[in-house]
């Protein structure tokens, strides 16, 4: 991505103009894809590991059942939110395949809007509802007798808390900024944030 965004602006600069580019063009180039998974597959699975710890605490005998050694399920479940939200983004780019866009290839130009905020959308709620389930799990835990088991467990919750809570601060509160900088500069028609 950045050795074509790179290439992108150079010849831009060199020649004077970009070459135009639609939407269809732009979601040929794989980079598009490899950002979009890279964007929505982090937060589904942390969200699918943060129902895991859940169920695990507040329902054991049904997640036993159900859930328990079936990690295959929980990976197969995040990996087919994603296939479906790619299905959506290139049915939005067919349906939309002769529209000119920026040159450079976002997702906002190669996709739409829309699609764009569910992608931030997804990203910034899956990582708060990921630690939010870990936290419920995580002082649900707490208040158990503590049992070699319930303390196995404690242990898996807190890597996963952990990680949530780096995700939260690190990836979905700059989106959250982003968002409402985006907002407030259409509103008011100033930058908030620089």
């Amino acid at each position: 991505m950045g050795f074509h965004r790179r290439y992108l602006f150079k010849e831009a600069i060199e020649y004077g103009y970009a070459i135009p580019q639609t939407s269809t063009s732009c979601a040929k180039k794989i980079f598009v894809w490899f950002r979009l998974i890279g964007t929505l597959w982090p937060p589904a699975t942390q969200l699918a590991i943060g129902a895991d710890r859940a169920a695990c605490i507040l329902k054991p005998f049904w997640h036993r059942r159900h859930l328990d050694n079936k990690d295959v399920q929980l990976c197969t479940a995040s990996l087919l939110f994603v296939v479906i939200s790619l299905i959506a983004g290139f049915i939005i780019v067919l349906t939309s395949s002769d529209r000119d866009v920026y040159f450079y290839c976002g997702r906002k130009t190669t996709f739409s809007r829309g699609y764009t905020f569910y992608v931030y959308f997804v990203e910034t709620f899956g990582y708060f509802i990921a630690l939010f389930l870990s936290s419920i799990a995580y002082y649900s835990a707490r208040k158990v007798q503590q049992t070699r088991a319930v303390k196995i467990q404690m242990r898996k919750i807190r890597y996963v808390l952990a990680l949530g809570f780096l995700s939260s601060i690190f990836v979905a509160v700059p989106n959250i900024v982003s968002i409402i900088s985006a907002i407030i500069t259409r509103i008011v028609g100033f930058e908030l944030f620089c």
